[in-house]
């Protein structure tokens, strides 16, 4: 299935979009985005351009900050924070199961919360953190 990933800046401002061909490709495209500087990125699924899968966030550039809080910045690796809110109904079990055991899902995911808007919709909303090699995010 195809996304369409875009860019945004400061102010919310539209930067620009890219098409990727699966959710593996929008997750690396989200990340180069970040790591271009974007300040937020979403990832569109084709068959729901409403609702974004994935959004991101750039950890180290924050916006109307005086830099409170986040004295290591500049010495911290280029660590990002992306959230997926679509998950498949099909592997309800097997994410209900990584989040029961804090457990990665697809050796990526950690699980933060699971919920369903609509049973007949075929899709089930939740929330999981996108871990990359050696990342440790913090559990909402």
């Amino acid at each position: 299935m195809k996304y369409d990933c875009m860019a945004f800046g400061w102010f919310h401002e539209f930067l620009y979009e890219e098409r990727v061909p699966d959710l593996e490709a929008a997750e690396a495209t989200l990340q180069k985005m970040l790591d271009d500087n974007a300040m937020i990125v979403h990832a569109y699924r084709e068959s729901d351009p409403e609702n974004p899968e994935l959004i991101g966030r750039h950890r180290r550039l924050c916006a109307f900050t005086s830099g409170v809080g986040n004295d290591n910045a500049d010495n911290s690796p280029a660590v990002h924070e992306i959230c997926r809110f679509l998950l498949d109904t099909d592997s309800l079990s097997l994410w209900q199961m990584a989040r029961d055991r804090d457990q990665l899902m697809d050796n990526r995911w950690a699980v933060v919360d699971l919920y369903s808007l609509d049973p007949c919709a075929g899709s089930v909303y939740g929330k999981a953190l996108l871990c990359g090699k050696g990342t440790k995010l913090p559990m909402a």
